[in-house]
């Protein structure tokens, strides 16, 4: 049977949630493992053995990515405006000494 879970890999639906959402937050699989309250291997496991639990864990890593991605240029963009700059290329050309931010 596709997407069944086979004996030895039992997780219940509440460690599932903590796992994912953990993930989707962190992008961390031991730090979902722990709020999951289970082995790594055990979420592995169910991921080699669930097609569903498979495609919710890619679900959780892409919005986790996603998140980091926006965190990670908000800051960049806070620091940008705290120097002035307003684009990264601008910046990166006034490191260099180039006004327009372009180097030719």
């Amino acid at each position: 049977m596709p997407g069944a879970v086979r004996k030895g890999v039992r997780l219940t639906a509440a460690q599932i949630g903590a796992f994912l959402e953990t993930l989707a937050t962190t992008g961390n699989v031991r730090a979902g493992a722990r709020a999951g309250t289970a082995s790594v291997a055990s979420f592995y496991n169910r991921r080699r053995l669930d097609r569903g639990f498979g495609a919710a864990w890619v679900a959780a890593k892409l919005v986790a990515d996603e998140r980091i991605e926006a965190a990670t240029l908000a800051l960049a963009m806070a620091r940008l405006g705290d120097e002035g700059a307003s684009s990264p290329v601008e910046a990166r050309g006034a490191d260099r000494g180039v006004e327009s931010g372009v180097a030719l």
